[in-house]
């Protein structure tokens, strides 16, 4: 991947940006994403607790009888 820096001259209104293209998107990627905001809930990169956690919202929001 190649660091492309625009300098002011050179943007021209209408003009489209470079693709960007990165490669597939990690388990790694999304931990460092929640970190960077401070969000360390292993909710957002453990299967096994967002999956217990899914199962329970959502045998909680069908409510008796359902």
């Amino acid at each position: 991947m190649t660091d492309i820096q625009a300098q002011p001259a050179d943007l021209v209104v209408g003009a489209k940006p470079p693709e960007y293209l990165e490669g597939p998107l990690t388990r790694i990627d999304i931990v460092r994403y929640a970190g960077a905001g401070g969000d360390f809930n292993p909710i957002h990169h453990d299967d096994t607790r967002a999956s217990a956690l899914s199962r329970s919202v959502l045998s909680r929001r069908r409510g008796p009888g359902h």
